[in-house]
């Protein structure tokens, strides 16, 4: 589930900014699964969309926020 779910934003971008280093660190992939999409630009290297039993992945990080907006009509 979401790890940071119940966290407050300043300690919801610590836990971000330490799994960005471990991914730095030891070039593991790291599956973050959330709902808060104002980490995701500065945060993660790519998204994986998942709407109406379609799954597509998004590597350029300035399309990230548009391409989640347009799918959820937001």
């Amino acid at each position: 589930d979401e790890p940071g779910a119940f966290l407050d934003v300043v300690n919801r971008y610590k836990l971000s900014d330490v799994l960005k280093k471990i991914v730095e660190e030891t070039n593991k992939l790291i599956i973050y699964s959330t709902h808060h999409i104002d980490l995701l630009e500065s945060h993660c290297t790519g998204v994986l969309l998942i709407s109406d039993n379609q799954m597509k992945l998004l590597s350029e990080s300035n399309k990230f926020l548009p391409e989640i907006k347009r799918t959820f009509g937001i």
